[in-house]
């Protein structure tokens, strides 16, 4: 399961919602608001995020499956191709 700390911030980015961080990681967090009412950040409840990945876990069938990198990363491992790399 992906951490807490990456999860706040894909939330901040924003790459996913606070609902998919608890639907999909079982993260349960709230935002933490600044000045002007704006979010500058989202605060985890511990203890909410422990039971709801435990009831994940509970109704989990199967082991988690890998990440699929596509293609691309399976010819990189071959030695293919080289990464991508940003210069400067």
């Amino acid at each position: 399961m992906r951490s807490r700390g990456p999860c706040t911030f894909s939330v901040l980015r924003p790459t996913f919602s606070v609902e998919a961080a608890v639907h999909d990681y079982g993260v349960a967090m709230h935002p933490a608001w600044g000045e002007d009412q704006l979010v500058v950040d989202f605060v985890v409840n511990k203890e909410i995020t422990a039971r709801t990945r435990a009831k994940l876990k509970a109704a989990r069938k199967n082991a988690l499956p890998m990440i699929d990198r596509g293609t691309g990363y399976d010819k990189m491992q071959r030695g293919e191709f080289k990464p991508w790399v940003r210069s400067g």
